[in-house]
C-alpha cells in the first residue's frame, strides 16, 4: 500500500464528496494559499479506496486535481528493516540515554528513531538530522560512523 499526497490547483481549501462502495465520503483538501506565493491545497491518504475514488473524480482527469508526492512503502518479503527486535530495545547508559552500540550506520540509527520512537522519516535527512533527533529522544548512538 502506498500514501499518495493530491493536490488541488489553485484551491486554497475545498471541501469535496467522494463515492466508496456507494457510500458518500467528505474529504478536505487544505493548506492552500494565494499570497504572497501560491500554494496548491493538499490531501493525502494511504487507503486505496479512497485514491481510487479521487482519481476517477472529473477534476483528476481533468488535472485541476492531481497526486504532488507518492510514498511507496516496502515490498512485500522485502526486510523492512535490517535491525532485530533485540537490536530495538537499547541499554540505557550513565546519562539515562537508550544506547545502541550495535548501530553503525545512519540508516540504521534512522530505523531505530523511526520504528522505535516514533520520529517521523522526513524529520531524518542526514546525519546531523540523527543525532538532534536522537538527542531530544535521549537515544545515543555511540559507534555511528
Amino acid at each position: 500500500m502506498s500514501k499518495k499526497t493530491y493536490s488541488y490547483k489553485d484551491v486554497v481549501e475545498l471541501s469535496t464528496v467522494i463515492e466508496i462502495d456507494g457510500k458518500r465520503k467528505r474529504i478536505t483538501f487544505s493548506g492552500g494559499q494565494m499570497f504572497p506565493f501560491k500554494v496548491d491545497a493538499k490531501f493525502t491518504t494511504s487507503d486505496e479506496e479512497i485514491q481510487e475514488a479521487i482519481e476517477k473524480k472529473k477534476a483528476f482527469k481533468n488535472k485541476n486535481i492531481f497526486i504532488s508526492a507518492k510514498y511507496e512503502d516496502p515490498k512485500e518479503g522485502e526486510a523492512e528493516s535490517k535491525i532485530s527486535a533485540e537490536v530495538l530495545e537499547g541499554k540505557l547508559n550513565k546519562a539515562g540515554f537508550a544506547e545502541y552500540p550495535e548501530i553503525t550506520k545512519v540508516q540504521e540509527a534512522k530505523d531505530v528513531l523511526h520504528r522505535k520512537y516514533g520520529v517521523l522519516l522526513t524529520e531524518l535527512k542526514n546525519k546531523e538530522d540523527v543525532l538532534a533527533a536522537a538527542s531530544k529522544k535521549k537515544v545515543s548512538f555511540p559507534n555511528l560512523a
